[in-house]
């Protein structure tokens, strides 16, 4: 295929900010680069086109297929004569395919009022006067929000005697991690306790390549709904694969989420016996 086909290609209105991995091949794009770096990018380009049209979200076998062959390559490609980095994971390079697949598998559930995307997810509201007499005057409030990789979230906003503050409420909300450590985990369930305090309906999960946290652990004494281990594998391994199972599983227990009953107490007393 000829660069400018390529080009043009990748340059798709189908693609915006939202495709997280596209974004940083697009942004690295535009900075300086040595010859090695622009080869890369070049070449990156290529392989992320095929990547996008086997990407298939209704045949989860051709899209571990897909993301394996481009995680491969980048894996592969993204060292210089030296073996070193081209660009390192500071950079987010190889972790934003992570996050791009993501918004790919679930930007179906996108609706007028339903987003998708990393967002600053709303936590909680707090009261903030800045003295008594400002308190007597005016309704000052404000948001506690946290980074989130990726959400299904709403948009709000809030009106307190003519005060609007807008905020995004998560539904489902993931953290995408290349690998998961104990240090890591610890700061999502720091997260989770924050995001479930705001809305105990959101389903706030990880997704990981791989695990490397201690088996002694208990991840159920968190608010964490659960932890997809994409790859099956405990420890770091960068030639670990993508397993399909996982990301059918990941995919069903969220589906299953978003058209269960949350909270039909009466519902649940007649169909079950039960009120949780």
């Amino acid at each position: 295929m000829k660069q400018k086909n390529i080009d043009n290609e990748f340059d798709n209105n189908k693609f915006n900010n939202n495709f997280k991995h596209w974004f940083n091949i697009k942004h690295k794009e535009s900075k300086k680069l040595n010859e090695q770096q622009k080869t890369f990018i070049n070449n990156c380009k290529q392989q992320y086109l095929e990547y996008d049209k086997n990407f298939d979200v209704n045949d989860f076998k051709k899209l571990a297929t897909a993301w394996n062959k481009y995680l491969k390559f980048v894996r592969t490609n993204n060292k210089n004569n030296a073996g070193k980095d081209l660009f390192s994971s500071q950079s987010k390079f190889e972790s934003s395919i992570l996050e791009e697949s993501m918004y790919r598998i679930f930007s179906k559930y996108i609706k007028s009022s339903i987003k998708a995307g990393s967002i600053k997810a709303y936590s909680n509201m707090y009261f903030s006067p800045s003295s008594f007499n400002d308190f007597v005057d005016n309704t000052n409030f404000k948001f506690n929000v946290k980074d989130q990789d990726f959400a299904l979230y709403k948009n709000i906003e809030v009106n307190i005697n003519n005060t609007k503050k807008k905020t995004a409420v998560p539904i489902v909300a993931i953290e995408c991690k290349t690998y998961l450590d104990k240090t890591m985990l610890e700061g999502s369930i720091a997260t989770a306790d924050k995001i479930k305090y705001g809305n105990p309906f959101c389903f706030f999960c990880i997704v990981t390549e791989c695990y490397d946290v201690s088996v002694d652990v208990d991840i159920n004494t968190t608010r964490i709904d659960q932890i997809y281990v994409l790859t099956k594998q405990k420890g770091r391994d960068k030639n670990a694969k993508i397993q399909e199972d996982v990301l059918i599983k990941l995919y069903q227990d969220i589906s299953t989420h978003l058209n269960s009953s949350w909270s039909n107490v009466e519902e649940k007393i007649k169909n079950n016996g039960v009120v949780l």
